[in-house]
């Protein structure tokens, strides 16, 4: 056979082995591709849908509230770094109750930060590494509370005057009103005066007024 003829077939030849791989990969990789829609692979989007947001109950209920729970991981970590730093958050289950965000807010009181009630990012980071505020306590009461703020001091307030204290209305504001009835609420109790709101008063303060109103009978 002449050289000539033997080149272009072996030419030819190798053209269609070349198409028929390229052929087999494309064919392969929709068949993988087709595959994957199938079967969710761990760690793909669908295959863990978000799991719906918990509305969250106070463990001492006195109202129904707006409160909305948090990621569980996120709100343990900051629970036990407030139950390091002496705040009684109420446990460490993952649970964003009342007494969990009141002890954020006596953190947040403390530091001179504003109130937001939140176990946040933000939140975590402050209790790490230090609140962001100027240190002076109380100091950033004028800044309107956040929403979740606002909700705890209405829950406190209408604890209060369940137990009959008034002179500050439920505002959900840190007003000088709410601020005396909390220390007079505090050394009744036998508290520490601190004229903000904490874990262990919130929780105090509602457990009062519930065990109040079974004793009326509402």
């Amino acid at each position: 056979m002449p050289q000539w003829r033997l080149k272009a077939g072996l030419g030819i030849f190798l053209s269609v082995c070349g198409l028929f791989g390229i052929n087999l990969f494309a064919f392969q990789g929709a068949r993988v591709a087709a595959a994957a829609k199938r079967v969710n692979f761990p760690g793909s989007a669908s295959s863990h849908p978000a799991a719906p947001r918990a509305v969250l109950t106070p463990e001492i209920a006195v109202t129904t509230g707006s409160l909305s729970a948090s990621e569980p991981d996120l709100t343990r970590a900051v629970q036990r770094e407030l139950q390091i730093q002496g705040y009684d958050a109420g446990g460490i289950d993952g649970v964003a109750g009342i007494t969990t965000r009141a002890a954020i807010m006596a953190f947040e009181w403390d530091q001179g930060l504003p109130l937001t009630a939140e176990p946040a990012q933000h939140t975590l980071q402050a209790l790490l590494l230090g609140g962001a505020g100027n240190g002076t306590a109380g100091s950033a009461s004028a800044v309107p509370p956040g929403p979740q703020a606002a909700e705890v001091i209405r829950i406190v307030q209408m604890g209060l005057t369940a137990l009959g204290y008034a002179g500050f209305g439920e505002s959900g504001s840190m007003n000088a009103g709410l601020q005396r009835a909390i220390r007079m609420f505090e050394s009744r109790e036998g508290l520490p005066e601190t004229g903000r709101i904490s874990g262990t008063l919130a929780s105090r303060i509602l457990r009062l007024s519930n065990e109040k109103r079974l004793a009326d009978g509402r």
